[in-house]
């Protein structure tokens, strides 16, 4: 006959005896851990350190572990016509900051994070796109491009004719995280030419054809 053990609380024997199993009395049980294993108890699936869950090492590759998106629906312009340019202005996905993308705090060494990012633009000539990464105040973008000899090398090399064209252009890239923490990913854009503004969400025209654009960053286990 089987047997049933009935208790509002269990709690682990040493140190400080804290709670692993609780109930209230209606139906409502919690489960207190700090470490989620698989059944052979040999791979961590989620672990709880400094008041945060993070994805453990059992976390099959491949898998997305979460989508971070920023909306920049303001105007902007940049003039700068030396690699790489200007920031593009804006906030993270939290509204922080004055700079236009994506803050990954946690974020793992090893992980991959697939950047897609749309920028509506309308420059005098061409502009050159070209994502950054921004870990602890130092910031990288020569990771984004290939090794090539051009004078503007970027992501995106539009040539348009005299501010007569207002488009959206896409950059993607697939990012290797070498750190353990916060890594902030923006974007910058670089002009040819200053002669006339370079304009980033609407058309040089008027205000009425203005653009939104977005910024996302997955995060996925390598």
């Amino acid at each position: 006959m089987p047997s049933i053990i009935e208790v509002d609380t269990i709690k682990n024997k040493t140190g400080t005896q804290n709670t692993v199993l609780s109930t209230d009395g209606s139906g409502n049980n919690t489960l207190n851990a700090n470490t989620i294993k698989d059944g052979s108890a040999t791979k961590t699936l989620a672990e709880y350190s400094s008041s945060a869950w993070s994805w453990g090492t059992g976390v099959p590759a491949g898998t997305i572990t979460r989508i971070l998106q920023s909306s920049k629906r303001d105007t902007d312009t940049v003039s700068n016509t030396t690699i790489p340019g200007d920031k593009i202005a804006g906030t993270d996905q939290d509204g922080s900051g004055s700079d236009w993308g994506v803050t990954v705090a946690n974020a793992k060494s090893g992980y991959k994070y697939y950047i897609i990012a749309n920028v509506n633009m309308s420059p005098h000539f061409s502009l050159i796109l070209r994502p950054y990464t921004d870990i602890g105040g130092t910031i990288s973008h020569n990771w984004a491009i290939a090794s090539h000899s051009g004078s503007y090398v970027g992501f995106v090399a539009s040539y348009f004719n005299n501010e007569t064209n207002h488009s959206s252009q896409m950059v993607h890239h697939l990012y290797t995280s070498a750190t353990n923490g916060t890594i902030f990913f923006g974007m910058y854009a670089c002009p040819d030419n200053d002669a006339s503004t370079n304009y980033i969400n609407r058309h040089p025209a008027s205000e009425n054809y203005n653009g939104v654009c977005n910024y996302t960053v997955m995060e996925v286990v390598a």
